[in-house]
């Protein structure tokens, strides 16, 4: 009896090794299967938006694109609106294919990264859909797959086994603080408007996105350095630290000080892109343009005497973002002989965004004006004092407007008054900046205060393009641009923070 107790025992314990060996594979086999999976929903999204046919409906260029489907598609709107569409949704396109593939990968990716990139391919297909419907008729054999792709990509993110723990990919992207790009993008975007309302012809879509990508890659670079140099110089710390990357232990210092490297080498690599369409004669300027961008993103707040800590890092943000960022745009995108000669006009169209972007830095040296202070840090803000800074940063965010009003009676741009439509955001800003008192808040209500400036930022840059687009100069207004241009305003009012 006791001899079959002990067997009966032994086995329980071998079935019960056995079953867990069981789960133990099937754990280690469940990324593979994922993996699988995001990688099948890829390749069936890349089909769907046609960048694996050969035929001529499929492989042509952006600007073929743009003319045979989305502007067939929207002709009542400008072209240009049409060009910007189709780009976002390009874009949209990369950044969900990179969050489905990344998502499935341990550690590196988690459920959060597989879902937004789900999303965003189901966004993504149902544009191409309506646009191709519109354009060229309801056609089932294209509409079909597109439409099984969608109900794949729903259940795909239901069943998913994905763990949500912490992804290294998520983390890397909150620590280059991608919510102050709009200080790079929102120059861009007018600077392309303002040449295109002026008559000048523009580059290919490509190497503008090459340009973009460039100052994007050095302006997450200078962020890193950013916290690197205030966590080293001791003006951050684990509890006034808005960038909780290192100080959480996320991210070792080594990492980053290697993403920030990587990111400048992008920005270089792309820069030698971009010049190699410089004319010759431009090219000492292009090098002399670079070389000072690149060495303004160390020297904010790292080097012997960083102009962050001195009371001179609204000048360098104005200088790098403004004559610098424009000047370097006309010589890679327009032909230089055609608009250099015309760059005081340009800058002064671009002015009202350039204000807005130093107030970007502005507001992030009220909020921390107290921890600065104690650090020996001695920013504008500090300088100026309570009062006086919060003066300063009123200033920044009413004159654009003002001077928009300037543009429009001296240059005849009646598109410009969609750029009243900021007005109320930018009363709602000065009261949270000016009035609010900052040195409260904790945590992420820290990172929003840069955030809300930056939207501000981004939403004075949209209305500032769609303005002159929809009013080309010397033309009528297209008044079916402006009412989508209001429609977008609204939208940009209830969906940023």
């Amino acid at each position: 009896m006791v001899v079959e107790d002990t067997s009966t025992a032994v086995k329980g314990k071998l079935r019960k090794g056995h079953g867990k060996a069981h789960a133990r594979k099937g754990t280690m086999m469940r990324p593979f299967q994922d993996m699988l999976l995001s990688g099948a929903l890829t390749a069936w999204f890349a089909w769907s938006c046609g960048w694996t046919q050969d035929s001529y409906e499929y492989n042509r260029s952006f600007t073929a694109t743009v003319d045979d489907l989305v502007h067939a598609a929207l002709p009542i709107l400008p072209r240009e609106f049409c060009v910007v569409v189709h780009w976002v949704f390009a874009l949209i396109s990369v950044i969900a294919c990179t969050a489905v593939l990344i998502g499935p990968v341990p550690l590196l990716g988690n459920r959060t990264l597989f879902t937004v990139g789900t999303k965003l391919m189901t966004i993504v297909t149902i544009y191409e859909s309506t646009i191709t419907m519109l354009a060229t008729g309801v056609d089932a054999a294209q509409v079909a797959p597109r439409v099984a792709l969608i109900l794949a990509l729903k259940v795909a993110a239901g069943v998913s086994k994905i763990p949500s723990g912490p992804s290294v990919f998520l983390t890397w992207f909150i620590s280059v603080r991608p919510w102050t790009f709009p200080a790079a993008l929102a120059p861009l975007i007018v600077t392309a408007a303002v040449v295109n309302w002026l008559g000048l012809e523009l580059a290919s879509v490509s190497h503008m996105t090459e340009l973009i990508f460039s100052l994007v890659a050095v302006q997450a670079a200078a962020n890193q350095i950013n916290s690197i140099a205030d966590l080293w110089n001791g003006v951050d710390n684990v509890h006034t630290a808005a960038d909780r990357s290192i100080v959480d232990g996320h991210m070792t210092m080594r990492t980053m000080v290697a993403s920030a490297a990587s990111l400048f080498g992008v920005f270089v690599i792309l820069l030698v892109r971009c010049g190699l369409m410089v004319p010759s004669e431009y090219k000492p300027s292009l090098t002399v343009l670079a070389t000072v961008g690149g060495l303004a993103a160390f020297i904010y707040t790292a080097g012997p005497l960083p102009f962050k800590y001195i009371g001179l890092g609204d000048i360098l943000i104005f200088l790098t973002f403004g004559p610098m960022t424009t000047y370097y745009f006309l010589l890679c995108l327009t032909n230089p002989d055609q608009s250099t000669p015309i760059f005081g006009q340009i800058f002064i169209l671009t002015l009202p965004t350039l204000l807005l972007v130093v107030a970007i830095l502005n507001s992030n040296n009220i909020r921390d004006m107290e921890e600065d202070k104690a650090s020996g840090v001695n920013t504008l803000a500090s300088m100026m004092g309570p009062r006086l800074s919060r003066v300063y940063f009123a200033i920044l965010q009413l004159a654009p407007h003002f001077i928009a009003a300037w543009i429009i009676n001296e240059y005849n741009c009646v598109g410009l008054l969609l750029t009243f439509l900021v007005i109320p955001r930018t009363m709602w800003q000065i009261y949270r900046v000016c009035i609010r008192d900052l040195s409260v808040l904790k945590g992420p209500e820290r990172k929003f205060v840069v955030k809300e400036t930056s939207d501000t930022v981004l939403m004075y840059g949209i209305a500032t393009a769609m303005g002159l687009a929809c009013s080309p100069k010397g033309q009528p207004v297209n008044f079916v641009g402006v009412a989508v241009s209001m429609a977008v305003m609204a939208v940009a009012y209830m969906t940023l923070q």
